[in-house]
């Protein structure tokens, strides 16, 4: 697979996990985890994922949404947001935005698989976790 198919790929998962319920976006990452991998994923190929095709420079603009819709969240002013997945309101417009980036890309219905392996100590405490995320295209 080639360099940028696999940052390509890994996005798409983590529109879907975006798009999906806490339950499921808390089984694969954390809250800050979802940021700086959606980051770490999209800004340093924004142009070349636009000039290879992978998408149009309209959806480029609705995932920089999404980086600065996280990024205006940084800072002490928004602690709520980065500890209340489960509860605050701007996680449901971040559901809502990777669910629109999903159907405007006719992936509405890509879903992932996750498969979180977790290693505990004597005192039932996680001390490992290993996370295997993977796109399920079967209902496209």
């Amino acid at each position: 697979m080639d360099y940028l198919r696999y940052h390509y790929e890994e996005l798409l998962k983590l529109l879907v996990i975006l798009s999906k319920d806490y339950e499921i976006q808390l089984i694969a990452y954390t809250e800050d985890e979802l940021a700086i991998d959606f980051e770490n994923e999209l800004i340093p190929n924004t142009q070349k994922f636009i000039d290879e095709g992978y998408f149009s420079e309209e959806v480029i603009s609705l995932l920089l949404e999404i980086d600065h819709f996280f990024g205006a969240r940084s800072g002490q002013n928004y602690n709520g947001f980065w500890s209340e997945i489960e509860t605050h309101p701007d996680w449901v417009v971040l559901r809502e935005m990777a669910k629109n980036i999903l159907v405007k890309l006719g992936m509405d219905k890509l879903e992932v698989n996750i498969d979180a392996q977790k290693e505990y100590d004597q005192h039932r405490q996680v001390i490992a976790m290993k996370v295997t995320i993977e796109l399920d295209e079967s209902n496209l």
